[in-house]
């Protein structure tokens, strides 16, 4: 670099003059971008508040003399005048490529003074390197109506200012061929102190075609905005954004690479696919299933379902209905359609396949695409003949063949026929149904489901044919063969999805008619593909309920006879050589002709008695099958004296006789004892009953013990210590805890943990008295038949709709540890809890939330319930839905 010479002739160049108090040029850098030099300049000093108005810049192939009064081509002086002093940096552009300038600065204020000239500043001839950034305002061109806006940003690498001599845009396809391409120009950018910058607009639309054009965009004053480029016919795909920008020195720096996609049809679903519902009480998810939604423009379309095949391999997906196929549509009426009406259009699958049959129960895959038609033959763009939109697709839970609403009206004196009304969900209204079949059974009918095909006779020459899923009854004693002598009558109905109701008159298959009972009926569906219907919960369970039979006839008053009293005990006037342990009468409530008793009322009654001591504490009891209203004392009376024993009834339409009031003495001679006691106690009421068979666990057995006395004799009463009770069961003898309750006669045995075992179980009990009477062995079994874990899992509702998911399960054994975990569609594990239970039933839920405690989202899961109690390990997998 030259040394510059400190310029002191002011008066050779003009208009530079100096002032005490004029400011103080600067040159803060100068840099030569391959041609362009970029000069940055201000001022400082001068007097207060002076600002500078205007700048005078001097270039010169060599150092610039002091002998030369005027700046010139011929001298070799540039002189350029700066007026916009808002600006700090000057471009100049007609210097030569690799050059060395010399560069000094004057600067006059807004006073009119000048200052001196700078020191002499020597470009050091730099090259920049420029590399650009590619930034759209959209990423993909939906409608026809939307542009994407492509900003270009070149950057020098060093961090000084950005030149581009051009800017090559590239628009391509994904092979790398080219659709679109321009070359921007360095007048065509905007220059700022570290960066150029220039605005395209793409419209999605093919250059290449031959019909595509660049139109320049200005603003208001004239300025120029932009580019807009397009014009072409458009076609659906992600298209590369290659931006290559060029210096003056002619190298290309790094290119911007970014990528904006093109919907030549758009479309918009909305919601989703929507499941009908139905049902009052619980609603039901099911056919049809329907599609609203938007085209962005007018065009064809095709919705397809795919049985899954139990897998989540779509190559394993097989085509089960093609629902429309190159269906023309109209478009929608918004652009963001926000609600269901604004969707335009609507596609239906009526869960049927494309021979007309139901589909089976299971998940199934649905793809939804629409496409343009645009005869492209003569343009040589063959693969641009469909542009086709982004499939929307999902899955779709076929399993909604279910019955809801349950609901019975018996027969009565005035209405002669019952009717069972419910909703059946999921039956196909265009072809067919389905099957559904009522039997109606004897009181204390259970039933089971069937898993195969058979047939059932009853009655006389009468068959009731099942298929898996109908209703198989059984009695409460016996769980292992279907019982037919409890069929009284059967129907099969052909119906289709909705609220139905069916009439029963009262008679069996035969025509007779039947008694005033309790009777249980059961209802079952299948359609015409083998599904059979399950409840609301999802869960394959029978569906049941009581129908009532009672022709008794309505009353025509109230009832407004009290009870009367009888049969008192001890009887009035007896003398009694023995103590007593209650006194007891019997009590019958009646009404007027006509009317119906309204039954005693043992709340509303009192009994008391009387004695030489007061009066005597006790319990009362009523026994409903014989009447007998009683005081039971809590031990034997036996005080010699006389005893007043007082009964007033009242039943429960408050009816109250008057007090009946009776005596009696007792007088036990001085040898009379309870030692004289000879009999032993008695048993009676074996709880569980013998021969039953059970289905819950058992917490305790009891049988009630009366302990007995000859005539004369006080009863000495039961010696519940040494009365035994044991129980064996298939694990030998059961352990618990024995209590006597003295009122009533009640012997206890508390199990530490229910039984729960199934097998069979034998009771024993010998009960003693007092006078050390001991009676013989009294023994009785029943049987547990505890559905076992695997087979007691359900889980409701099922689909769940922002609602918990309700787990039910039951535990055989004393201690197990029980497993819920939860996984998506693509088997992850996202949730899971773990429990200690002893034997009984247990429900528990899932909150739909994943570990994160944050809500799933909607669509299939499969849920895991395991038990593992240390011997044995059970495991149950089954799917749920959730719909959020």
């Amino acid at each position: 670099m030259k040394k510059f010479i400190l310029f002191l002739s002011v008066f050779l160049l003009l208009p530079v003059l100096v002032s005490a108090a004029a400011m103080t040029p600067e040159l803060i850098r100068v840099r030569n971008y391959a041609g362009p030099i970029a000069v940055t300049f201000g001022a400082s000093g001068g007097d207060v508040g002076d600002q500078p108005s205007q700048f005078v810049i001097y270039l010169a192939t060599y150092t610039i003399p002091g002998v030369k009064a005027t700046a010139d081509a011929d001298t070799g002086i540039i002189k350029i005048n700066v007026f916009d002093v808002n600006n700090s940096t000057y471009i100049y552009t007609k210097a030569e490529d690799k050059t060395v300038y010399f560069v000094r600065v004057a600067v006059l204020d807004d006073d009119n003074e000048w200052s001196g000239m700078s020191a002499e500043s020597v470009d050091t001839s730099l090259f920049n390197k420029l590399r650009a950034a590619v930034m759209p305002s959209l990423y993909t061109i939906d409608y026809d109506s939307q542009t994407a806006v492509i900003r270009f940003f070149i950057q020098d690498i060093n961090g000084g200012p950005a030149y581009p001599q051009d800017l090559v845009v590239d628009i391509q396809k994904s092979d790398g061929s080219s659709i679109l391409k321009e070359t921007l120009k360095y007048e065509n950018f905007t220059i700022y102190p570290t960066s150029a910058s220039c605005v395209l607009s793409w419209d999605g639309g093919w250059t290449a075609h031959g019909c595509g054009s660049v139109v320049s965009l200005f603003d208001i004053t004239g300025g120029l905005l932009g580019y807009s480029v397009g014009g072409g016919h458009k076609h659906s795909g992600t298209y590369s954004i290659k931006a290559t920008p060029t210096g003056f020195d002619g190298v290309a720096g790094q290119i911007g690479v970014n990528s904006v996609g093109v919907d030549v049809i758009r479309v918009n679903t909305g919601k989703g696919l929507i499941y009908t519902t139905g049902g009052t009480n619980m609603t039901f998810y099911g056919p049809p299933f329907t599609i609203d939604y938007y085209l962005s423009k007018g065009g064809y379309v095709t919705w397809r379902i795919f049985d899954k095949n139990q897998t989540e391999t779509i190559t394993d997906d097989t085509l089960v209905r093609t629902v429309v196929s190159s269906a023309p549509r109209v478009c929608g009426d918004s652009n963001s359609p926000s609600a269901i009406d604004d969707m335009g259009n609507q596609e239906i699958w009526d869960g049927r396949d494309n021979a007309g049959a139901i589909v089976p129960n299971g998940i199934y895959r649905y793809e939804f695409q629409a496409f343009e038609m645009w005869d492209e033959s003569g343009s040589g763009y063959v693969d641009a003949t469909t542009d086709r939109s982004q499939i929307v697709s999902g899955n779709i839970v076929y399993d909604t063949l279910r019955i809801t609403d349950l609901q019975t009206s018996g027969i009565t004196s005035t209405k002669g026929t019952a009717s069972i009304s419910y909703t059946l969900g999921g039956a196909n209204q265009v072809q067919g149904g389905a099957n559904v079949k009522i039997i109606i059974c004897k009181p204390n009918t259970r039933f089971s489901m069937a898993f195969t095909t058979g047939t059932l006779n009853y009655l006389n020459e009468h068959s009731y044919n099942y298929v898996p899923g109908d209703l198989l009854p059984y009695t409460t004693y016996n769980l292992l063969t279907p019982a037919t002598a409890q069929i009284v009558k059967t129907f099969l109905f052909a119906r289709q999805a909705g609220t139905q109701s069916e009439t029963w008159d009262g008679k069996d298959e035969d025509g007779a008619t039947l008694a005033n009972d309790l009777y249980v009926y059961g209802l079952s569906a299948t359609d015409d593909s083998g599904n059979h219907a399950i409840d609301n919960s999802g869960n394959d369970q029978p569906i049941w309920g009581n129908i009532t039979i009672d022709r008794t006839a309505a009353q025509a008053a109230g009832d407004t006879v009290a009870p009367s009293v009888a049969s008192l005990t001890p009887a009035a006037g007896a003398v009694l050589s023995a103590g007593i342990y209650k006194i007891s009468c019997v009590v019958t409530d009646t009404a007027q002709s006509g009317v119906s008793a309204s039954g005693f009322s043992m709340a509303a009654s009192t009994i008391i008695i009387t004695g030489p001591d007061g009066n005597i504490t006790g319990t009362k009891n009523y026994a409903s099958s014989t009447g007998e209203f009683s005081l039971l004392f809590a031990s034997t009376v036996t005080t010699n004296g006389v005893y007043t024993a007082r009964v007033t009834p009242a039943d429960n339409a408050g009816n109250s006789a008057s007090e009946t009031t009776w005596t009696f003495t007792i007088s036990i001679s001085s040898g009379a004892s309870v030692s004289g006691d000879s009999l032993a106690p008695s048993i009676a009421s074996l709880t569980p009953a013998g021969s039953l068979i059970l289905t819950t666990a058992v917490s305790s057995v009891s049988c009630v013990i009366t302990d007995l006395a000859q005539s004369g004799v006080a009863v000495s009463g039961v010696d519940s210590t040494n009365t035994s009770i044991t129980v064996t069961g298939p694990n030998g003898v059961v352990t618990g805890a024995k209590t006597f309750d003295a009122v009533t006669g009640t012997l206890l045995l508390s199990f530490t943990q229910p039984l729960s075992t199934n097998g069979t179980y034998t009771v024993k009990v010998t009960p003693k008295d007092l006078a050390g009477n001991a009676a013989s062995e009294t023994s009785w079994s029943f049987t547990l038949n505890i559905p076992v874990f695997k087979d007691s899992v359900k889980a409701y509702p099922n689909p769940a709709k922002n609602t918990p998911i309700t787990f039910a399960y039951n535990v055989a054994s004393a201690s197990a540890k029980i497993t819920l975990e939860v996984y998506n569609i693509l088997g992850e594990l996202i949730y899971k809890q773990e429990w200690t239970r002893s034997a009984g039933s247990y429900t528990d839920q899932w909150a739909l939330i994943n570990e994160a405690n944050t809500k799933v989202a909607s669509g299939i899961y499969v849920y895991k319930l395991k038990s593992n109690d240390g011997i044995s390990a059970y495991e149950v997998a089954k799917k749920v839905v959730v719909i959020q």
